[in-house]
């Protein structure tokens, strides 16, 4: 063997020895941490196994030996990622099989979606890996004595007697290491610590969020959420720069009380906004969310036929204005949301005129970014009503 080889050999059986040894040592909090991004404990030992084992397969292992923990916590999330779509793919198909036995139909809006907020949960769950993320910054035993107290929620008596240690050493290792986590989040880790509203960002308000544009598939969002104001602003850089039209603002009294996150806003915003149109087209009248007066809507009318159809309702006592596309309103559609939930980077294609069923149709259609999967939406131009819909997931209804 050379000396390149031995050198070679030599590393790679440090870098087995560390990851045995981080392996050991981060066992139980990886049990922990599917736990929480599953919420099943049952499967909790298993997936950890799995994480081991694809550690053990990677050729990609940290440099350092305190990049162990964040990076084992990353193998985890992707497996209990993986674990989820297979489940929600089995209950998929267990649903479908149970409305077929029922005598169900597949018509279009008969179901409707489930009430946990998926977008919502994601982002508590990643918002757990950032800050499991900025725990392996810390000391093992700053870290141990934060995830006791903070997260297993033990009493301070039980953590210092655990850590061989008085309770005043112990409020005195948690308030330094509360403000070591603050630093990390505000230095190494800041642009994530940002977008969850964890660290102040340095500009008027606009930050770059974690979110690809859905109309282009090509930039990440900008966005401004202010919940004192009940304000909500979302831009694509790109597609402003063509058109000057912000991809989403909304202001509704309550709507986004609570809230720090642009995906969690956007989510809630898409479920307010489906059944608002929803049932302003369904009455011919929407209820102005700002000062609650009943106001009648109105359709644009189409100078070119390929041109997006539009929808305008303006209130006439506080002089709200509200305003959709065909194309906006059916992204707000629970079919489209899974289906961006699936293909985070996708591109919607200019709605369009064609003929369906012997009269004219508008066809609005979004394609993951790799062009592997598409979703088509047929409606009435007219009523904006919606015919047909093609690769949706089954087990989704408006």
């Amino acid at each position: 063997m050379g000396a390149h080889g031995a050198i070679r050999a030599i590393q790679d059986e440090t870098h087995a020895l560390r990851l045995e040894e981080a392996l050991r040592s981060e066992r139980a909090r990886l049990v922990r941490w599917c736990a929480y991004l599953t919420g099943n404990p049952d499967v909790a030992e298993d997936l950890a196994q799995e994480t081991c084992a694809a550690a053990w397969r990677s050729a990609g292992r940290p440099e350092r030996a305190e990049e162990y923990g964040a990076w084992l916590a990353g193998i985890a999330r992707n497996i209990c990622r993986s674990w989820r779509r297979r489940q929600l793919r089995e209950s998929s198909h267990v649903a479908s099989i149970a409305s077929d036995a029922a005598g169900a139909t597949d018509h279009i809006g008969e179901l409707t979606l489930e009430a946990a907020d998926l977008a919502e949960l994601v982002e508590r769950q990643e918002l757990a890996l950032l800050l499991d993320h900025a725990l392996a910054y810390l000391p093992a035993e700053t870290r141990q004595a934060l995830v006791a107290k903070y997260l297993e929620e033990a009493p301070l008596a039980e953590v210092a007697a655990r850590m061989g240690m008085s309770e005043s050493a112990l409020a005195a290792r948690l308030h330094r290491g509360k403000r070591a986590l603050r630093h990390v989040l505000t230095t190494e880790l800041r642009d994530e610590a940002v977008s969850f509203g964890l660290a102040p960002a340095e500009d008027d308000g606009w930050r770059e969020t974690r979110i690809w544009c859905p109309v282009c598939g090509s930039r990440r969002f900008v966005g401004r959420l202010t919940p004192e104001t009940d304000t909500f602003v979302l831009r694509c850089p790109q597609c402003y720069l063509r058109d000057r039209v912000d991809f989403a603002r909304w202001s509704a009294p309550g709507l986004f009380h609570g809230l720090s996150s642009h995906r969690a806003a956007l989510s809630r915003l898409s479920r307010s906004a489906h059944e608002f149109y929803g049932r302003s087209l369904s009455n011919g009248t929407a209820m102005c969310v700002r000062c609650g007066v009943t106001v009648t809507m109105r359709r644009a009318r189409q100078e070119e036929p390929d041109t997006d159809f539009h929808l305008r309702i303006i209130c006439a006592r506080c002089s709200a204005k509200y305003s959709a596309t065909l194309s906006g309103i059916v992204f707000c559609h629970p079919h489209t949301q899974r289906f961006w939930r699936e293909h985070s980077r996708m591109t919607t294609l200019p709605t369009r005129a064609i003929e369906y069923g012997g009269q004219r149709a508008a066809l609005t259609s979004f394609v993951s970014r790799d062009g592997a999967a598409r979703l088509d939406f047929i409606s009435d131009p007219q009523t904006f009503v919606i015919l047909h819909v093609n690769g949706a997931a089954p087990n989704v209804r408006d």
